[in-house]
């Protein structure tokens, strides 16, 4: 709602291809504020599913693409390899889009943030 309210044309990407009902819980959220979202299938690439979602935005003139990807920790390798694929394929949009990125972080596991940070 936050992008909404000033008036930001929003899409979102159903990245989180793992997590068993991500997909769907991002869908609910995306319906609930009437947000369009590109999702593929569970197990599918998460760095296509964010390739369609800034195609799409192109093509609709859309302001913001919001990525949500799968948690992970900086010690699982795959993981950190799927988020550095996101960004590389994103990034072929480098000279048409900003690209900015947020990390949530849980606040229960103290120090170690510190570690999924750097």
């Amino acid at each position: 709602m936050f992008l909404l309210n000033p008036g930001f044309s929003t899409v979102l990407a159903a990245c989180d291809t793992f997590r068993a009902a991500a997909i769907q819980q991002l869908e609910d959220h995306a319906n609930k504020i009437g947000v369009k979202m590109i999702k593929h299938d569970y197990g599918s690439d998460a760095a296509a599913v964010a390739y369609d979602a800034v195609k799409h935005a192109e093509k609709e003139k859309i302001d913001v693409v919001l990525i949500d990807t799968a948690g992970r920790l900086h010690s699982n390798a795959n993981l950190m390899a799927e988020l550095e694929k996101i960004h590389k394929v994103i990034g072929k949009f480098s000279e048409q889009v900003e690209i900015t990125n947020f990390i949530i972080l849980d606040a229960n596991i103290g120090q170690n943030n510190f570690s999924q940070l750097e």
